[in-house]
């Protein structure tokens, strides 16, 4: 009785690794080619206006406050949790399939939306899964090495793309399109991950209830959980800061220091990727023996550098990818802060909700400070907004730095 109870939990274990390892290598090449070029060839392709492309910062952010009622819909259990991961992983990538064949602005700004919608939609059920799935040990062993192969991926895929847009700039509608399909093929993966027998339906909620509730129990949450509230704070401000100085990258590099498709391309992969692999090992081994405010106050501190060192590509342009290296290493604390805060504040608890304030609190912040930060790029120009940016993510590191412990349970990731 107990070997077939350890097998089964051995082999929910296997495919539910399986399952998280396809999507990341899968996700990866579309996700890749977004990050670089989405506002690029908004702006030099499309000739995006300052407003359209500082739309398309805002657009990442804001449509959090989508995902987290796309969150907030999900159940328990086996129809729950995998329709919610399943339907939103189509959905965010869907659009993209019609890139070639559809030569407008705004659409692509519509697929910015949906992905970002839809793909931070799905994190709730996923970090969910792992959590019912995997023991927190594997969980987050196997989140830290999904994460490493996809950027591992993504240095390949920087020569590839990169070789690729040198010889056709416009190769890139053709990539979005085999990038979104790919990415789709996950889907047969997380049908096949094992879950409990779903629980019994919850009853139709009013469609007020449906509307503030959300924002009621995470509001209940910070306030029962000040470690946690604390937690959402330093990520604030680091983010308001990246946020705000996020439409002045891409004048910054088609303006000032005239990048092409291949040059924006290779620093999002290539050197980028160097960061992240570089760096993920260190950050798992201090996640275990540092005190989580000091790993936030790096992360945000590692921002700063980042763009502070892109302020130095005016003078010479291999600044502009040592800049990449360095949010690589940042980005790799980051992510593993951002998505496994979840289930490791939640504990025993359902960690979908801990999840679905981080990306609430993604979505307020971009509510402000994209458009900030376009408004000050017509005012000023990009290079101020960069220095201004850099700034707040000083302040951000600092404050979080010096902030007092708190005495409730801390972030501990073995």
């Amino acid at each position: 009785m107990l070997l077939g109870m350890k097998l089964g939990e051995n082999a929910r274990s296997w495919r539910t690794q399986i399952a998280l390892f396809w999507m990341h290598l899968t996700a990866e090449p579309l996700i890749a080619l977004r990050t670089a070029l989405s506002s690029y060839v908004l702006y030099a392709d499309y000739g995006g206006s300052v407003f359209q492309v500082g739309l398309c910062h805002a657009i990442r952010p804001v449509m959090a406050l989508f995902s987290f009622y796309w969150a907030s819909s999900l159940t328990s259990g086996k129809s729950g949790l995998k329709g919610n991961l399943m339907g939103a992983w189509i959905l965010a990538r869907l659009p993209f399939v019609f890139i070639p064949f559809v030569s407008s602005s705004w659409y692509l700004l519509f697929c910015e939306a949906a992905f970002y919608a839809f793909h931070r939609g799905s994190m709730p059920a996923l970090m969910e899964i792992l959590k019912i799935n995997l023991p927190q040990d594997k969980r987050n062993k196997a989140f830290s090495l999904s994460f490493l192969l996809q950027f591992g991926e993504s240095i390949f895929l920087g020569t590839l793309f990169g070789a690729m847009l040198m010889k056709s700039p416009g190769a890139w509608r053709g990539l979005f399109c085999v990038t979104a399909l790919l990415g789709i093929t996950s889907v047969f993966f997380q049908r096949h991950i094992p879950l409990p027998e779903p629980k019994e339906p919850k009853d139709s909620l009013p469609w007020k209830e449906r509307l503030v509730g959300p924002w009621r129990q995470s509001l209940e949450l910070l306030k029962s959980r000040p470690d946690f509230a604390k937690f959402q704070y330093g990520f604030m401000i680091g983010g308001f800061g990246l946020m705000l100085l996020s439409p002045a990258l891409t004048m910054y590099a088609y303006n000032v220091i005239e990048a092409s498709h291949a040059d924006v391309t290779i620093a999002r992969t290539i050197f980028m990727g160097i960061g992240v692999i570089s760096s993920i090992y260190f950050w798992q081994r201090f996640l275990s023996k540092v005190p989580a405010r000091r790993l936030l106050g790096s992360v945000i501190a590692g921002f700063a550098l980042y763009a502070f060192v892109l302020l130095l590509a005016q003078f010479h342009f291999s600044y502009y990818f040592i800049a990449f290296v360095v949010y690589g290493v940042a980005q790799a604390g980051s992510h593993l802060l951002w998505h496994l805060s979840g289930p490791l504040f939640a504990k025993d608890e359902d960690s979908s909700k801990f999840t679905s304030v981080n990306i609430l609190a993604v979505g307020l912040r971009g509510l402000v400070a994209p458009a900030l930060g376009s408004l000050l790029c017509a005012a000023f120009g990009c290079v101020p907004v960069l220095m201004i940016g850099t700034c707040i993510l000083v302040y951000g590191s600092y404050s979080v730095f010096f902030s007092r412990e708190t005495k409730k349970p801390q972030v501990s990731i073995n």
